[in-house]
């Protein structure tokens, strides 16, 4: 079976099915096509008269492209994949080379921000103090209760991991209920991945200190890989981006 992992449009399909099933450039009718798509899980949204809809892109995409178009007629409503056709690269946006480090934090905090704003079971609002002198970026409190926890975000931007990042110790000791989340922004994306590690400030201090990864500085390093394994000391703190609000929700409801 093909594998669907996007969204795709009718002429994706159609390009996938040939490729697949039209290996000697013969050609298959549009309604094969269009049952292969279906039987292959690839066509979802079908509508009412798929096989006419995948017809008519296909005779759309000849008559305006011609022979740049990635398919060729091989008879009535008969296609087969246009040997010449050259993908068009997928082209990368870098990020600005002129962002600072505080820029950099800045936009991380918003986007953690968002995330638990959007995705928790209930209402969550997240305030950022006037200056972060006490290592606090970030308040979050549940609407219709006192109670708060802070965040610290140490946000690593680079293609890949490990994610390696410094907390400075007399920033975390001093806080009560303070808890770090360390995410991986993706340069190529443009955003967060997909999932973050969530550490309260007091098991990260032990952890870093019965690891020997306190330097004299007084600085608290991190160091996680992006797989699993079982010398990731920082495992069981990873969650899904999108489980994070909820996560913090937790924690505000047993205090």
């Amino acid at each position: 079976m093909i594998k669907n992992n996007k969204k795709k449009t009718f002429k994706d399909v159609a390009y996938d099915i040939l490729d697949k099933y039209d290996k000697n450039n013969e050609g298959l009718h549009s309604n094969d096509i269009t049952k292969l798509a279906i039987k292959n899980g690839i066509l979802i949204s079908i509508g009412s008269t798929p096989e006419l809809t995948m017809n008519s892109v296909m005779i759309t995409d000849i008559n305006e492209k011609k022979e740049k178009s990635r398919f060729v007629k091989k008879g009535p409503s008969k296609f087969s994949i246009n040997k010449n056709w050259i993908p068009k690269k997928e082209e990368i946006k870098s990020i600005s080379k002129h962002l600072s480090t505080k820029q950099k934090g800045d936009i991380a905090e918003a986007r953690i921000a968002e995330l638990i704003t959007i995705y928790a079971d209930e209402a969550l609002s997240c305030f950022k103090p006037i200056s972060d002198d006490d290592g606090i970026d970030l308040l979050v409190k549940k609407k219709g209760s006192p109670e708060t926890i802070c965040i610290q975000v140490k946000s690593v931007w680079r293609k890949d991991g490990p994610v390696v990042a410094s907390v400075k110790e007399d920033k975390i000791t001093s806080q009560r209920d303070i808890y770090v989340v360390f995410c991986l922004f993706d340069i190529d994306k443009g955003d967060l991945w997909e999932y973050v590690w969530l550490v309260p400030a007091h098991e990260f201090i032990k952890i870093t200190e019965e690891h020997s990864q306190k330097r004299k500085d007084g600085l608290l390093i991190f160091v996680a890989g992006k797989k699993k394994r079982s010398t990731n000391t920082w495992d069981k703190y990873l969650i899904d981006r999108k489980n994070l609000g909820n996560k913090i929700l937790k924690i505000i409801n047993k205090k």
